[in-house]
Formats: C-alpha cells, sequence, structure tokens
C-alpha cells in the first residue's frame, strides 16, 4: 500500500481505497496554474493537491464545507427531553437588561416619595395625588 503523503491530498480509508481530499470536498479553486507531481509534492502550509496535479488551499475548501440548514429529523444522538436546569447569567448576557434596570425606581428615588397623603377632603386628596404623579413623572418613574 503506498504511503501518500499527508499534503498530497490522497487519504486512504479503512476499507484500502484512496481517495482525495479535493474530490472530497468537493474541488475548489487552485491557487496557482502550476501542475505538479502528486507523488513527489512537498507538503507546504496549509496547500494540497489534487488528482488533476493543482495544488488547493486546504484551509479555503474547508471554508467551504458545510454550513446551510439541518433539519430536525437529521440532527443524531440528540436527547429525548429538554429539562430545565438551574442556571445563571451575567447581566451582560441579557439583551437590554442593564438598561431595563436603570430605569426603574431606585431606593433614593422611593426614599423622596411620601408614604401617606394627609387629605382632609376629596379636592385636597387630588390635588396631593396630582403633586405625586408630577414627582414620579419628573423622576422618571412614570410615562409622561
Amino acid at each position: 500500500m503506498p504511503n501518500y503523503s499527508p499534503r498530497s491530498g490522497r487519504i486512504q480509508t479503512d476499507d484500502g481505497q484512496t481517495h482525495n481530499i479535493v474530490d472530497l470536498l468537493g474541488g475548489g479553486t487552485p491557487i496557482t496554474s502550476q501542475a505538479v507531481d502528486i507523488n513527489s509534492y512537498a507538503p507546504q502550509g496549509d496547500k494540497i493537491i489534487g488528482e488533476d496535479g493543482n495544488i488547493y488551499s486546504l484551509v479555503s475548501l474547508l471554508q467551504g464545507v458545510g454550513g446551510g440548514t439541518v433539519s430536525w429529523e437529521d440532527v443524531q444522538n440528540k436527547p429525548t427531553s429538554f429539562p430545565p436546569q438551574s442556571h445563571t447569567h451575567e447581566i451582560s448576557e441579557v439583551n437590554n437588561l442593564q438598561t431595563e434596570l436603570n430605569s426603574k425606581l431606585t431606593a433614593s428615588q422611593a426614599a423622596a416619595v411620601a408614604d401617606s397623603v394627609d387629605a382632609p377632603d376629596v379636592a385636597t386628596l387630588e390635588e396631593k395625588m396630582n403633586e405625586l404623579l408630577a414627582a414620579l413623572r419628573a423622576a422618571g418613574i412614570i410615562a409622561t
């Protein structure tokens, strides 16, 4: 059995068949127009040689492999259930969480709001409620 250089592009499978990586990956565009002898090609960087004698970039060939949509039915060895598990996240891992937290009532804003309203009659109660609403709007706690 011939012992091919890994960069020759040739690989031998368990059944003894010889394949060329360039062909298995669907071909590609050679990086040079110079053809070389696959049996005497000296490995250089990520370059491999196809059966056509052209030199290819293995990285470029591999970047063109895979991707696209995979249907759920084609996913192998997937679990049958996905039970929830307790876990945590950093604030930065949740979109807009810090912005939302910043828009909430702070302890100092809450302390500035009176606990009760002294109103001997409905007109005074209405006046005090309007003052409270104005204070909450000014503090950015409720929308204007």
